[in-house]
């Protein structure tokens, strides 16, 4: 008896616990109720999932996909699909990308992305270089070969679907800008030092044939650059350390230049340093008329015979003297000095000269006033009776 009355609670338990999961789960007995409530509940629910759920998904998920990967949350039959793109990825500080015109030039260091999406499931990026063999997209990557390229490239998704290649065009500049340093006049070398003056104006030339230069720089103590924009003097004195960089619009940076000068032979010579060194030198040459025989004083003039020779000497302790001009009696221009001379004719005379340094510097005019005196005593004789 007492085993049939547990066994009827157990029963009555259970069936309790049964029958209102079975209740509920009962269709709703009005249809029209159903169709009449359904039109509220999405009226109510869709603005708010559109404008919470939909933002969020495009900005986690898509920028999130590689080719390859199947797209996560892809549900929405009416999202349009995407097409592969091409964009460029500045891997560094020295990569740059210069637009001109219709043409679009990049250095070496510039990489290139690719990224596709489907409207189900995107499986992978074929491309190409120019006419080279296709590749399947993994990561990004660069072009170094100069000049200009075409990248071809495509998506294609899980079913074969493939898209149309499509062309993204640009030009590779990976040679730094020329460099050539002239001055109005020549720069004199000798041995290993280099003579300037502040007289000297340096012209900086620079050419870039591929994307063109962007800037033009010099520094004369090897650490400060200003920007070049005219032709510049060497205001210091002492040592100098000149140095010019170019830089073109996608950063390639020249550092080397080509200097024009001329040695103590004259011969032009052609420097290639990224830095050369200078000595100033802005003291002209000191200048000296001699002559071999005494001057006689005459109120004031100096009185010499035709037999008087003269000499033209000058010193410069910096650079050097490079050449000795002179002019004799204000006739005509300064030629240079070559070797002693005379005066064979009565009267006054002048002798003027002037010498230049190597560097340029020339000196004030020395001159020398003579009166030459070619005729002799006359001598007269009387008899006396003293």
């Amino acid at each position: 008896m007492l085993k049939k009355s547990v066994l009827f609670i157990v029963c009555l338990i259970v069936g309790l616990a049964v029958y209102p999961r079975a209740y509920s789960q009962q269709p709703v007995p009005s249809e029209e109720k159903a169709a009449t409530e359904q039109p509220k509940e999405k009226a109510a629910t869709q603005p708010q999932e559109k404008a919470a759920v939909q933002p969020q998904e495009k900005a986690a998920v898509q920028p999130q996909e590689k080719a390859g990967e199947q797209s996560p949350a892809v549900t929405d039959a009416k999202r349009e699909p995407e097409a592969a793109k091409v964009s460029v990825v500045t891997t560094s500080s020295l990569a740059a990308i210069y637009v001109r015109g219709l043409n679009m030039y990049v250095n070496p260091k510039v990489k290139f992305k690719l990224s596709t999406s489907d409207n189900i499931y995107s499986d992978k990026i074929e491309y190409k270089i120019d006419a080279r063999d296709t590749q399947v997209y993994s990561a990004p990557f660069s072009v170094e070969q100069e000049g200009p390229h075409a990248i071809s490239y495509w998506g294609v998704d899980k079913i074969g679907n493939r898209e149309d290649a499509k062309s993204y065009k640009f030009i590779v500049d990976a040679t730094a800008p020329t460099i050539i340093v002239t001055s109005n006049q020549p720069l004199m070398r000798q041995g290993d030092k280099i003579f300037v003056s502040k007289d000297f104006r340096f012209k900086v030339d620079t050419r870039d044939d591929i994307s063109g230069v962007k800037s033009v720089e010099y520094s004369i103590n090897g650490t400060d650059f200003m920007t070049y924009r005219e032709p510049f003097a060497i205001p210091t004195d002492g040592q100098v350390n000149l140095k010019v960089r170019a830089t073109d619009n996608v950063l390639n940076t020249q550092e080397s230049f080509v200097l024009k000068l001329v040695d103590q032979t004259g011969n032009p010579v052609e420097l290639k340093e990224s830095a050369v060194a200078m000595q100033t030198d802005n003291v002209a040459p000191k200048v000296e008329i001699k002559c071999n025989q005494q001057f006689i004083d005459k109120a004031g003039v100096k009185v010499v015979s035709n037999t008087a020779k003269y000499t033209i000497e000058a010193a410069d302790e910096a650079s050097g003297v490079a050449t000795i001009f002179m002019r004799v009696d204000g006739r005509g221009d300064f030629i240079p000095y070559t070797s002693e001379l005379m005066f064979n004719t009565n009267g006054e005379h002048s002798l003027e000269a002037r010498a230049v340094d190597k560097a340029g510097n020339l000196s004030p005019v020395s001159i020398l006033q003579v009166y030459v005196d070619t005729i002799p005593p006359v001598s007269n004789i009387e008899a006396v009776t003293e």
